[in-house]
């Protein structure tokens, strides 16, 4: 049973990661300033709250480098 609770949460995690990835690539390739902020936003949200709800995960060192990379580019916004 916690294997299926292991297993079951690293599917969610990375079902969420991927769609944060997809945000992402949207962002980079909208021209629009306000619209690329937005995706850019929800992407980082969407990784912080995978990295709060399961502290756990064997995958946090790489949300953490998403969320880094999401950073970076929220801070090159004008």
């Amino acid at each position: 049973l916690e294997f299926r609770r292991v297993l079951f949460r690293s599917s969610l995690i990375n079902h969420e990661r991927n769609r944060a990835a997809e945000i992402f690539l949207q962002a980079k390739k909208t021209k629009d300033p306000n619209k690329k902020k937005e995706l850019l936003e929800t992407s980082y949200n969407i990784l912080k709250t995978l990295v709060d709800d399961y502290p756990q995960s064997p995958l946090k060192n790489k949300l953490a480098s998403h969320i880094n990379i999401v950073q970076r580019e929220i801070e090159k916004l004008p």
